[in-house]
């Protein structure tokens, strides 16, 4: 009868512990709870569990109970081999005898954490030989996983708080969940509960980009590189590359999106100043009274419009794609081609020559003369007489 009593306490701790290590992840809370259970079902009167954290050190995790040690007395290096017993001693100066039970918590042949429960008089804890002998196992193998997981949320908080990009993790409603301190920043936040304050949708300058950036999401489960202006706290607008993923339960609900914010603003400058200096250096040469010609691997790829009324051309278009060697004389097309290939081998200028060219139209129905052939690098044509080579352009002008 009494083994039956006994067997029925112990199934009950052993299924309170199995609801315990189903509930998560979080090692304090987990062992806190664990030792409670044991506590209590064992009738003891108090414990506390010690744990290797990975690094050899030994630590008090949990505790329950006066007189229990705040540090862990354990010297790994002291420990006599297969011996794994907390060295704390209670006093037994005043009251009844101590009696006490030690767990050694093992994961294959490496010991993870020691349990000690005690009791005085009465408070005797109990537990079987073949209960114990399963908790070591069993307890061993979780606290292991635990403590691992433990170590890499460690891992990960710390590159969480000092990635120089901001990361977040926000739900598809727009309600923002958590920020590091780099996306604070970035929009000029002093604290994270006062931008996770905020909605999504705040944040963006035209709030059709966050409607577009989530449909991509919904559709493909992740967006890379969505660039976007946003608005920081004090009105300026940042420009902001946004790489970000859904995260879905096992029904395929999305339950929270979660990404990387990259501030893009200083080179979007420089793309816009770049953009603008084109845009200028284009505009000149299109007005340029002077005939410019690019080619590629021998065929034209670019004219302005006084290059194209020099060779007779109605339009720029007409000349796009044709030889650049059917503008040049037969009288002057070997000389054409070994100036051009001295420029792609050397990748420097040629010498100013006289060359000969044609005209698509000619009025008088005879070759257009080039009057000199410029290697100055830029490919000019105009009416003085000049043009030039470089590699991969030609000029060429009607003297």
């Amino acid at each position: 009868m009494r083994d039956r009593r006994r067997w029925a306490i112990e199934g009950v701790l052993l299924s309170e512990l199995a609801v315990q290590a189903s509930r998560g992840f979080d090692l304090d809370a987990f062992v806190q709870a664990l030792l409670g259970v044991l506590v209590r079902r064992t009738g003891s009167a108090g414990g506390w569990v010690c744990i290797d954290m990975l690094d050899r050190r030994w630590q008090v995790v949990a505790r329950q109970g006066p007189n229990v040690p705040e540090t862990c007395c354990r010297n790994q290096d002291e420990a006599p081999p297969g011996v794994p017993v907390c060295r704390f001693r209670l006093s037994e100066s005043e009251g009844p005898p101590l009696h006490r039970i030690d767990l050694s918590l093992r994961s294959g042949d490496a010991l993870k954490g020691i349990i000690c429960l005690y009791g005085r008089g009465r408070w005797r804890p109990r537990l079987s030989a073949e209960t114990q002998a399963f908790l070591q196992g069993w307890l061993g193998s979780v606290l292991a996983g635990l403590v691992e997981a433990a170590a890499l949320r460690q891992l990960y908080q710390g590159l969480f708080e000092h990635l120089p990009v901001g990361v977040y993790r926000s739900t598809p409603e727009g309600r923002i969940i958590a920020a590091n301190p780099a996306a604070v920043r970035m929009f000029g936040y002093e604290r994270e509960e006062e931008f996770c304050g905020l909605h999504a949708a705040q944040l963006y300058v035209d709030p059709e980009d966050r409607r577009r950036w989530l449909e991509i999401i919904q559709e493909r489960g992740e967006v890379l590189g969505f660039v976007t202006p946003m608005r920081r706290q004090d009105g300026q607008v940042l420009w902001v590359r946004d790489s970000a993923r859904a995260v879905r339960d096992t029904t395929g609900r999305i339950v929270y999106l979660e990404g990387i914010l990259e501030d893009v603003t200083a080179a979007r400058q420089v793309e816009a100043a770049l953009q603008e200096s084109e845009a200028r250096y284009r505009r000149l040469v299109e007005l340029s009274p002077y005939g410019v010609a690019v080619h590629l691997d021998g065929q034209i790829v670019y004219v302005n419009p006084a290059a194209a009324r020099i060779v007779g051309a109605t339009s720029p278009e007409e000349l796009i794609g044709r030889p650049v060697l059917d503008f040049v004389h037969s009288e002057s097309r070997a000389v054409v081609v070994e100036r051009i290939r001295r420029i792609l081998e050397t990748g420097g200028s040629v010498e100013l020559i006289e060359e000969k060219f044609v005209r698509e139209i000619c009025p008088s129905g005879r070759p257009s003369r080039r009057r000199r052939g410029s290697g100055d690098g830029r490919p000019v044509l105009g009416p003085d007489g000049r043009d030039g080579h470089r590699e991969g352009h030609h000029g060429t002008e009607a003297g």
